[in-house]
């Protein structure tokens, strides 16, 4: 039954314990006809893989996400509702949601702790894409937010007041401060911190988000 259910694991020995989410998908073969999902428009996805990459094959399947569960934890560090599409509609909606994504996440904001420059947290402007809200706004239909493998962020901390924090220590709030956190993640890449999990990478300039 699709869903999500907290497994607790508890070592009675040492007395360590954590909590794993562990998600059921509604199989993407219930979108209908139309291209919904339980009411939800997720559209279609391109027919053939990019270059015949079986990455960009249409996903399997969908979390729904429901008022009750969108604050369900993936990580130590984002919740599930961060990484829900922008497009209109009430619950439930349906995210696809890579794992390597939320690990190079985490790889990042605890490497920017670890340099100095405290972050709690990130703020996701732009997670899952469904196909039909990602041709709505003109992107290309490849794009790796339809199968939850690309975010769009900035870094809000200090101070939280919605907008980016001043990364390269200027004194000013500008693309200059995307392009420093741009080349942060450059460098962990060029040093082989993230693997396996290489990716392309933008920047951009302030918007009404």
């Amino acid at each position: 039954t699709p869903g999500i259910y907290p497994l607790h694991i508890e070592n009675t020995v040492g007395g360590e314990s954590a909590t794993i989410n562990v998600v059921v998908m509604v199989p993407a073969s219930e979108i209908d006809d139309a291209g919904y999902l339980n009411g939800y428009r997720i559209g279609r996805y391109p027919a053939k893989p990019l270059r015949g990459n079986p990455v960009y094959r249409p996903p399997q399947g969908f979390v729904e996400v429901t008022e009750a569960n969108r604050n369900t934890p993936v990580s130590p560090n984002f919740v599930l509702g961060q990484f829900l599409c922008k497009q209109a509609g009430g619950y439930p909606k349906y995210v696809a949601l890579r794992a390597y994504l939320l690990l190079k996440l985490e790889q990042i904001l605890t490497a920017l702790n670890e340099s100095g420059r405290e972050t709690g947290a990130m703020v996701i402007m732009s997670g899952y894409r469904t196909p039909w809200y990602n041709r709505t706004i003109g992107n290309g239909a490849y794009s790796r937010h339809l199968w939850g493998g690309a975010a769009d962020f900035y870094i809000d901390e200090k101070p939280r007041d919605g907008v980016m924090d001043d990364m390269n220590n200027d004194g000013r709030i500008n693309r200059m401060d995307a392009t420093w956190l741009a080349e942060f993640i450059e460098g962990m890449s060029q040093r082989g911190e993230f693997g396996e999990r290489i990716g392309g990478m933008g920047i951009y300039g302030a918007n009404s988000a």
